[in-house]
């Protein structure tokens, strides 16, 4: 079993601009691409008219081309290394080595790069990001097929993306499986047929075996593939997606029988995390989403499992969060999960409740199975297992065709779950094996008469490919090899350690967005973001949102003294007696400092009880009709987030990440805890922060701010920055006392503006060295710093520390609306020196669907487009029913993106492109204009900062335009001046 090197992957230089050709042997068919990625299908006669018999500047010879990836520089990805798997209904073969042949290039480098290398392709070593790209398609598990007969007379040919099951079902291709999909999808620009080009290749294991029955050769073969995705973000996502999803189909090969059977593992269906033990001690376990604002997903996840799976023509999936309420029918009666989780241990039990909980809600109950760990391990209890297993498990059939026709079909899935989805999941599915290779072996009795003696199938052939496929994966997950069964308890400690660090240290993410598309896509939906999609359909979200911030000098006072009445509610809901929203507020979010004390002890190894006890105090309070999200320690600093359970369903997406500033950064005494919240596709930022200490410590707290707010999302809707921050009134402490008593006493407003005129967070915001771009409400009430314990008197220590508002709340919004509703302090509570203050905010916004991202990004990645800019600088006035009346005579125009002075209009066709770039230079609205092919890729960043165009909607073409930015980005981009239009592409020098 061999594979030739049929693609030769070159250079040429002698057309117009630099063109990148592979030429498949055998075929007389190249493909072409010009120096934007724009790829064309010729013949042998368009190849020798054009190229004549110029071979070409340095040639690769490779078995096969993957796609184009961006890192961000455009490659070509050709495979110069595989090592044969065997043979299943066709050979297979693992990746062992990968060339990045550049786009992106001129002749001058060329030259350069030949001179500086002797020959050869890159003999030095690359830059990094490609060196990794590269390591992680050799290295990680990634497999292919080629067909070796022609299709059978249904017409299908093998394919490793996809189980016999699922290939049943024509017409519903699964990308779900297939990790080169994404860099493949520039075939479709140019209406290539990709089969003929590229294979489409899995990650994860793939292993084979010949076992003879009697005179009869059996193919016994064992492909686990990978769900497409980042396999160590533990538990869900917002779509449903699992990590660590896993595909395993069991096939068998004999006497024109075909048998299949498919295994499923994958992480526990709930928001978790994963996190490594101090000191190299066991990894904890953190829930890191509330039960309601779970279970959605979690009901999303399941009922996509009868799409993903194909067994049935099920049609397409919902996308829809909505739809996916309630368990479907199918996923009931044909999904059964297995847990495989210690109930008694202290962080997997956490776990396991949790998982066992969402199986049995609300009447909905699917079959769950609880296997513990100790009872999958050690000694002779294996056999006793194996049996256990056939009577509680439903067998649910298998996938058995002969030469003739499908006898069977697989119905359901038995889906495992463990820790990290690998040993304990892998020790259970070959148990399962073993059962369903009994069921193979009963249909071939009757002319194998040898197989009732002995199931040699499972001894000879299936057991020892499970164990060496799921060595395979752990090798390609974590760089480790599994634990065996018989493995002691220290060991398997130690494994699961080792892949808790493993896992997050191991993986390249950027190598994984590098194929999915996701930097290339990264770069779109930042462009998206920042444009107003002004599309017929947009609708408007209004949120309401409630902050509360509290410094609590450590808590020991509120949980003591019993004698103290507190009504938890009224700090977070007294507001609404002001401005009420109807039921609350629609999010609520909680921020504490000084939440434990600050010792040396607590800032290295920071205990999680004060933070419970507040938790179960505020979901006490707050009411049943919240949920909380999500929440987040950092040392000192502790922030909740809940969402009512009326709009939990619109969250797709919840990331937390922490800045430490104390001790130059290396201490998270000080700094801020950040959760960057999605919802309805509105994107919002919650920083609480707690910076440096000090009367006189304005340009230390000043540093603090700009290393917090240069962590957050640069494409956030809104921004909340709270907290104790920490600046002081320069008053001097008797004169701010004697101030704020007359300001309170008499009514005086002049009194209330000279301190607010002595604030250093005031002071600084003016001169432009923080929070620029953000409001703050009226500082109307008493400053919030510094009081005696359980008094209202200021502080009366030998510091005597002057009064200061130290806890605020500032906003700040891209381009849509937001109500400050209420902002002041909350009395009552003087169990710290501090004072909570609370905000309430409505905001408003206009919400980008996801069926608008998807059309956009459809139009800017995939859509053959033109864009026209004018020759001079002048300025084109043009109304949008002229743009499409004008480029619809050359083809069906799809999307149209306005910028000032520049138009890209993208079609249906390729044909239209050459069309409208045939007729060259010609003038638009009474202005010279010019017409180049426009590769789909995101907008250059300074083109971006321009004014954009607002031009009106039409209902049959969708429009984009440029929307405000944040204050500070608005006025530097309208100062800029605007961007040269695009030259000519160069020509290159004879």
């Amino acid at each position: 079993m061999s594979l030739t090197k049929n693609f030769r992957v070159s250079h040429r230089l002698d057309s117009l601009t630099p063109v990148v050709k592979v030429d498949l042997y055998g075929t007389g068919y190249s493909l072409t691409f010009d120096h934007t990625g724009w790829p064309s299908e010729v013949n042998e006669d368009v190849k020798h008219a054009r190229f004549g018999g110029d071979r070409g500047v340095n040639p690769i010879d490779a078995y096969a081309v993957l796609g184009i990836v961006e890192l961000p520089s455009r490659y070509i990805v050709a495979v110069t290394g595989v090592k044969p798997v065997g043979a299943l209904k066709s050979p297979v073969f693992r990746i062992s080595d990968v060339e990045l042949v550049p786009l992106e290039i001129t002749k001058d480098t060329l030259e350069q790069e030949q001179a500086a290398q002797k020959g050869g392709w890159r003999e030095k070593e690359e830059e990094s990001v490609n060196a990794n790209f590269k390591k992680f398609l050799s290295e990680g598990g990634f497999y292919f097929s080629v067909s070796a007969t022609k299709p059978d007379k249904d017409g299908c040919l093998f394919n490793t993306t996809e189980s016999l099951t699922a290939a049943l079902h024509k017409g519903s291709y699964c990308e779900e499986f297939c990790w080169n999909h994404s860099i493949t999808k520039f075939m479709h620009m140019g209406h290539i047929c990709s089969e003929r080009w590229v294979p489409e290749i899995i990650r994860g294991a793939v292993r084979t075996a010949t076992v003879y029955v009697g005179k009869s050769a059996a193919t016994c073969g064992v492909i686990s593939r990978m769900h497409c995705g980042k396999p160590y973000d533990r538990g869900i996502d917002a779509h449903g997606n699992a990590s660590d999803l896993i595909e395993t189909e069991q096939l068998l090969l004999i006497d024109g029988n075909e048998f299949s059977y498919i295994h499923l593992r994958g992480s526990v269906p709930c928001f978790w995390e994963q996190i490594a033990g101090q000191r190299g001690g066991q990894p904890k376990i953190k829930m890191s989403r509330g039960y309601d604002a779970t279970h959605p997903f979690f009901v999303r996840h399941i009922n996509k499992l009868r799409t993903l799976l194909k067994m049935e023509d099920s049609g397409k999936s919902t996308s829809s969060i909505e739809d996916n309420k309630i368990i479907n029918q199918w996923a009931m009666e044909n999904i059964k999960l297995v847990c495989i989780l210690s109930s008694s241990d202290a962080w997997e039990g956490v776990l396991y409740k949790e998982y066992a909980r969402h199986c049995d809600d609300k009447g909905i109950t699917l079959n769950f199975l609880d296997l513990p760990w100790d009872r999958l391990t050690g000694g002779n209890v294996n056999t006793d297992i194996v049996k256990s297993l056939s009577q509680r498990i439903p067998f649910m059939g298998f996938y058995h065709k002969t030469a003739d026709n499908v006898v069977s079909v697989q119905k359901g899935v038995v889906r495992t779950s463990c820790l990290t989805c690998l040993d304990r999941t892998s020790l259970f599915q070959q148990y399962n094996a073993e059962i369903v290779t009994a069921e193979f072996a009963k249909v071939l009795e009757g002319k194998h008469a040898e197989l009732s003696k002995g199931n040699q199938l499972w001894g000879r052939g299936f057991k020892n490919l499970f164990e060496d496929a799921s060595d395979d994966l752990s090798v390609a997950l974590t760089g480790v090899k599994g634990t065996k069964a018989s493995s002691s308890k220290l060991k398997v400690l130690k494994r699961k350690i080792q892949t808790a660090v493993k896992s997050s240290d191991s993986f390249d993410t950027l190598s994984i967005d590098a194929l999915f598309g996701e930097i290339f896509d990264g770069n779109i939906r930042r462009e998206f973001r920042s444009l107003d999609t002004a599309i017929v359909g947009d609708r408007t979200v209004e949120l309401s949102v409630t902050i509360g911030t509290w410094n609590v000098a450590a808590s020991e006072h509120f949980f003591k003294l019993n004698e103290i009445s507190v009504n938890m509610r009224d700090w977070l809901i007294s507001c609404q007696t002001e401005a009420p929203v109807p039921g609350g507020s629609d999010i609520i979010v909680v921020g504490f400092q000084e939440i434990l004390e600050l010792s040396p002890q607590a800032i290295v190894s920071p205990g999680v009880e004060e933070c419970n006890r507040w938790k179960a105090l505020l979901e006490g309070e707050i009411g049943s009709e919240y949920t909380v999200v999500t929440s987040e320690q950092l040392v000192g600093i502790y922030c909740l987030l809940f969402v009512k359970k009326s709009v939990v369903a619109g969250l797709t997406d919840v990331q937390v990440h922490r800045v430490m500033r104390g001790m130059g950064g290396l201490s998270g005494n000080k700094g801020a805890v950040v959760l960057t919240v999605r919802i309805f596709e509105i994107e919002i930022v919650f920083s609480c922060a707690h910076l440096a200490a000090g009367q006189s410590k304005i340009t230390d707290r000043n540093d603090d701010y700009q290393s917090i707010y240069a962590s957050l999302s640069s494409n956030a809707d809104f921004v909340f920055f709270f907290g104790d921050l920490n600046y002081r009134i320069d008053l001097g402490t008797d004169a701010c006392i004697e101030t704020i008593n007359r300001w309170r006493e008499d009514g005086d407003m002049t009194c209330l503006m000279t301190l607010i005129e002595k604030d250093q967070l005031t002071v600084s915001k003016k001169k432009g060295l923080i929070f620029e771009g953000f409001e703050e409400g009226d500082l109307n009430f008493v400053p919030t710093y510094k009081y005696d314990l359980l008094s209202e008197k200021w502080d009366s220590s030998e510091k005597a520390r002057s009064p200061a508002w130290t806890d605020r709340i500032l906003y700040t919004t891209r381009g849509h609306e937001i109500v400050n509703k209420h902002y002041g302090r909350i009395e009552g509570l003087p169990i710290s020196d501090h004072r909570p203050v609370v905000a309430a905010f409505e905001l408003k916004a206009q919400a980008r669907s996801v069926d608008q991202w998807d059309q956009y990004l459809h139009a800017r990645r995939l859509l053959p487009s033109v864009i026209v800019y004018p020759l001079k600088f002048a300025e084109l006035r043009v109304s949008l029913e002229d743009i499409v009346a004008i480029f619809q005579a050359y083809g069906e125009v799809k999307f149209v993106a306005i910028e000032k002075n520049t138009y890209v209009i993208s079609f249906a066709g390729t044909d239209a492109v050459q069309k409208a770039c045939a007729k060259g230079d010609f003038e638009f609205a009474g202005t010279p204009v010019c017409v180049r092919p426009m590769l789909p890729k995101p907008l250059p960043r300074r083109t971006l900062k321009d004014q954009m165009s607002q031009l009106r909607v039409s209902p049959e073409v969708p429009i984009a335009a440029k929307r405000k930015s944040l204050s500070s980005d608005t006025s530097s981009a309208l100062s800029e001046p605007p961007a040269r239009p695009p030259t000519r592409p160069p020509v290159p020098r004879k």
